[in-house]
């Protein structure tokens, strides 16, 4: 069978300028365009690898994106070809041993990775552990990340940094190591690619040795030996000072009814003095070895090899225990487990004769025949909690298909809606089905539909994690949060079982709001949403703001709103995901025209000197199909305009008013952004001091609210020289009402630095208090400055607000109710020639 290999998500992801686009367009973009263009598809393939690591495929005349990737898909995997730096079949075969019914079918093997394996934390190759990847990487464990969310991120940003995904390799340490990569020029993921394809079969060191660990000394601290699917040998010691060693280890279960059914063998060799060796089982867990729990014991004396041989259940834990008898030796141990097959019992032929495979949470498989004599087989299973479940039937030699039943009524027939998939391939074709299903009991159904064939049927299961719904499906059924004072939080769960959660909230004033969205383990989308007409439907022209990023990817979106109802909604990108969605007041409506921006220049609005960053949030269509706002600057900057948010198309134009007739005329725009859809517009250019404007019109006939936000580029970076006067001020921030945390800077003025000036806004009239303390080397004082001309010099008089100019090392301190508006600080020392450190801190409130 063919393969999904082309992943839209990770696609979009991986090539920003596709980032508008829905899935379907992105899967014609890859396939007509993306594919020759090398583009990265998939986290889980690569193609240059893939090219690399199969030579024979070259000469065999298969050299092409295209080519590779039809081969791969149709083929590659099947055949258990290397493909990725991510999943080696091989090695994911060798550490999942509950995974060992699948080696016959490589295709459900990637497919389980793919789908079920890396959301469980598996690793599936020898340089990418998940779960390791995030122990190693404190800054992704802090944010959250989930273990598929770091594999984009190894795949996406990862590999190029050089950070290390697993024990067996750090690339860092392998280009040091391995001085010809070096030489060569050879990047981090240059370095993976080489160890996958030549280095390890060459021998290369790619990771510093490990230490080895010591075995403890008692049940409780035994190494473990984790699960055992091929023989594995130990090189110790035992004798005066460490007189045990304990190991503690498991056999993977075969099957669905496996009581007894794996013969363990043990040899303890290469002794020069006495040990012995036990086999022991802790039944009740005491961490003791009671006499009825050891199992078997090996005593030959001297330095005699000793071995002991025990049929033991799989899914269980078990000890070996090598004690010194007398003297010092060296030690080899080696288990070796063998799986004893099992004959198939018969299975039911109808739901009251089913084969009850009981409560089901790990990967099970079960070999049968459908047929002229036996034309159905049932199996029922039980899942414990709400589960995504897959069915697997292979390696057919004729005509099956696979139903998915729930008894509902309990009457051992099945009735009408009681079947809740069904797959019918047709001949010999895999089929295939996947459910989320709440806790219950279910059916699979086996039937023949054509022939006589033998089957493999597979059932992977894995357990759903969500809160329960507590909030509404649909406008009229929202959960009401009340008025919104200050913060809500709410904590939820979005999925197959439950698409769209909504909620709704009031607001007594016009205000800023702000909606976030966090701690996702898969896609969600959220959308802030006002009920104009009242109808109880969302409506297109309803959505105020949209976030819509992929993956597991917070999200969040800002507004400002007028008095009145509105509504939130959690939606389902794809996968089942918990999440944690906080509405928040950010302030009273910042900066908002009085009225709708102007229509032309001259009607333009004035947003006045540009010092820190600007945000305004409206509405261009067919009443309104164009805004027109100004600024100021008294300094060349850079200058970067933002314009986001969109529903619809809406393009962004800068623009000087050269002649200031307050006309736009030919050559007056001096930047432009016109992207597709709803993608975000962006103007970033150097300018000189002067007067400028920024458009905002819509495109053709489009309707759509926007947030636009322009700045000075490294407004807020503090830490750097502050500036030493009123045009190169540093650039602190916005303070007001609803600013919680103050601003606070460390500098140093003296001989060739004799002052710091700072800037700041102020959105709204609050008390401003700027302190200036922790003082060392001389006697700063302290100025607060409005430049009112807006010369961008310090013309003394009304110019300087406030003062203080305390003696020596006493901190200086400035309170004043402010208006919204421009200010700046200057510190300056009140001996020149003084080297003065010392901390400013800006806040407001009381």
């Amino acid at each position: 069978m063919a393969v999904q290999l082309f992943n839209p998500s990770f696609y979009r992801a991986a090539n920003p300028d596709l980032a508008g686009l829905s899935d379907e367009q992105l899967r014609n973009h890859f396939f007509s365009i993306g594919i020759d263009q090398g583009r990265q598809f998939s986290p889980f393939v690569d193609l240059e690898l893939y090219r690399a690591s199969n030579p024979t495929l070259i000469q065999a005349g298969i050299n092409t994106n295209r080519e590779l990737f039809d081969h791969l898909q149709t083929a590659g995997v099947a055949n258990g070809r290397r493909f990725s730096k991510v999943y080696d079949p091989n090695y994911y075969l060798a550490e999942n041993p509950d995974l060992a019914p699948l080696s016959d079918n490589l295709e459900v093997l990637f497919n389980h990775f793919r789908d079920f394996g890396i959301d469980e934390g598996r690793a599936a190759s020898g340089v990418f552990d998940p779960v390791f990847y995030l122990s190693n990487n404190l800054d992704l464990l802090r944010q959250g990340f989930s273990t598929r969310q770091a594999l984009d991120h190894y795949q996406l940003e990862g590999i190029n940094q050089g950070r290390v995904a697993s024990e067996s390799l750090d690339p860092n340490f392998y280009l040091l190591s391995n001085p010809d990569l070096k030489k060569a020029n050879f990047s981090f993921e240059q370095a993976v690619q080489h160890f996958i394809v030549t280095g390890q079969n060459e021998g290369r060191i790619a990771s510093p040795p490990k230490i080895p660990e010591d075995p403890g000394n008692s049940i409780p601290t035994a190494l473990d030996a984790d699960v055992l699917v091929a023989p594995r040998t130990f090189n110790q010691s035992v004798g005066t000072f460490d007189s045990d060693d304990y190991y503690r280890f498991s056999i993977p279960r075969t099957g669905l009814f496996n009581l007894e059914d794996n013969q363990f063998n043990l040899t303890l060799d290469g002794l020069t003095g006495d040990a012995d060796v036990q086999l022991i089982a802790d039944f009740n867990n005491n961490g003791l070895a009671n006499q009825n729990e050891i199992i078997a014991t090996s005593q030959q004396g001297a330095n005699n090899i000793e071995t002991l041989s025990a049929t033991i259940a799989g899914g269980q834990d078990y000890i070996v225990r090598v004690f010194s008898v007398s003297g010092d030796t060296n030690y080899r141990l080696t288990f070796a487990p063998t799986q004893i097959q099992r004959v198939p019992t018969l299975l039911g032929t109808t739901i009251a004769q089913d084969q009850d495979l009981g409560i089901v949470s790990v990967p099970e498989r079960v070999n049968d025949f459908v047929g002229d004599e036996d034309p159905q087989d049932f199996y029922q299973f039980t899942l414990p909690t709400a589960s995504r479940v897959g069915l697997v039937l292979d390696n057919l030699t004729a005509d099956a298909d696979l139903q998915l039943i729930q008894d509902a009524n309990n009457n051992g027939t099945v009735d009408t809606g009681e079947i809740l998939g069904s797959s019918t391939a047709g001949g010999i074709s895999q089929e295939l089905l996947t459910r989320e299903l709440p806790q219950g009991t279910y059916l699979m159904n086996v039937s023949q539909f054509r022939g006589n064939s033998n089957y493999n049927l597979t059932l992977f299961t894995e357990p759903l994690t969500f809160t329960p719904d507590t909030a509404g499906n649909s406008l009229p059924a929202a959960r009401n949060a009340g008025q919104l004072v200050t913060t809500i939080n709410f904590s939820e769960f979005v999925g197959d079982l439950d698409p769209n959660d909504f909620y709704r909230f009031e607001l007594a004033k016009p205000a800023n709001v702000r909606v976030s969205l966090a701690e996702l383990s898969a896609d969600a989308d959220l959308r802030l949403i006002q009920d104009i007409n009242g109808n109880g439907a969302v409506e297109q022209t309803e959505i105020l703001r949209e976030s819509l990023n992929v993956g597991a990817v917070g999200e969040g979106v800002d507004a400002n709103l007028e008095t009145g109802a509105y509504f939130v909604q959690v939606a389902q990108g794809s996968g089942n995901t918990n999440y944690n969605l906080t509405i928040n007041l950010t302030g009273s409506v910042s900066q908002p025209p009085t009225a709708d921006p102007g229509n032309d220049l001259s009607t333009a609005f004035e947003t006045g000197l540009l010092v820190t960053p600007k945000s305004f949030s409206d509405f261009v269509g067919d009443a309104d199909p164009v805004d027109f706002y100004s600024f100021r600057i008294n300094k060349d900057s850079q200058i970067n305009i933002e314009l986001s948010n969109l529903n619809a198309d809406a393009d962004l134009r800068l623009i000087q008013d050269l002649n200031e007739n307050g006309t736009l005329e030919s050559g007056e725009i001096i930047g432009e952004s016109a992207g597709v859809a709803t993608l975000t517009e962006t103007i970033s250019t150097s300018l000189e001091t002067g007067t400028y404007f920024i458009q905002v019109r819509r495109f053709e006939n489009a309707n759509t609210p926007y947030d636009l936000n322009f700045n000075i580029a490294g407004v807020g970076e503090t830490g750097g020289d502050a500036g030493n006067t009123i045009s190169d001020a540093e650039l602190l921030g916005t303070l007001g009402p609803a600013t919680d945390a103050p601003i606070v800077v460390q500098e140093s003025i003296g001989t060739n630095d004799n002052a710091d000036v700072f800037g700041f806004d102020v959105d709204a009239s609050t008390n401003i208090t700027a302190t200036i303390d922790e003082i060392s080397g001389g006697d700063p004082d302290l100025q607060l400055i409005q430049d009112l001309n807006e010369n961008g010099q310090l013309d003394g008089g009304e110019e300087i607000l406030a003062e203080s100019v305390n003696a020596s090392t006493v901190p200086d301190s400035i309170s004043r109710t402010l208006e919204a508006g421009t200010y700046f600080i200057r510190v300056f020392p009140g001996v020149f020639g003084e080297e003065i450190d010392y901390t400013l801190t800006l806040s407001s409130g009381e």
